[in-house]
């Protein structure tokens, strides 16, 4: 819901924030270059690691992003490469973490029941969005969007603990 939210109100937010039209396109575009070089640090270095790490990276990065961005607009460049090295991250392990949970036996089943709620999430969030940047601004909107990754940070890390404490499941 996050990334959604940021791809339908990114701009918007950081031109609240004091950046300029120019500069904030220019800074969203920083996004793609992240989600990409981090994709290719973890193919490097993150293959040995449980996929439950990388989920944890992950949120904690889309976290810290947000954060920043709102605390220190400032950093606003630091904050969309954070932000997009989670979302590039997150990309992957949606499909390592159920395959390292579920084993390939039932992976298909466990990635149609995981993808329910995501997609309902992502079908909601455009327009929940309108509203509260309508009717509240966008201030509110960004603060939703800090308790939503405190609560995704907080959800992983619930999981990165169960990922530890189950033997991966065989092939």
């Amino acid at each position: 819901m996050i990334m959604t939210a940021a791809s339908v109100q990114l701009l918007n937010l950081l031109q609240m924030l004091g950046v300029g039209a120019t500069a904030a396109v220019a800074l969203t575009g920083l996004i793609g270059p992240a989600q990409v070089g981090v994709r290719v640090v973890e193919l490097a270095f993150g293959r040995r690691a449980h996929p439950a790490w990388s989920l944890l990276l992950s949120s904690a990065s889309v976290g810290l992003g947000l954060l920043l961005l709102a605390t220190l607009p400032s950093l606003a460049w630091l904050a969309m490469l954070l932000y997009g090295a989670g979302n590039g991250m997150r990309t992957v392990v949606r499909g390592t973490l159920p395959l390292a949970l579920y084993g390939q036996r039932d992976y298909a089943a466990a990635m149609g029941r995981l993808a329910r709620l995501p997609l309902l999430g992502q079908a909601i969030t455009p327009l929940a969005c309108g509203y509260i940047a309508e009717w509240f601004g966008l201030m509110p909107l960004l603060e939703v969007m800090l308790a939503v990754a405190a609560i995704n940070l907080g959800l992983s890390l619930w999981v990165f603990g169960f990922a530890m404490r189950r033997p991966s499941a065989q092939a």
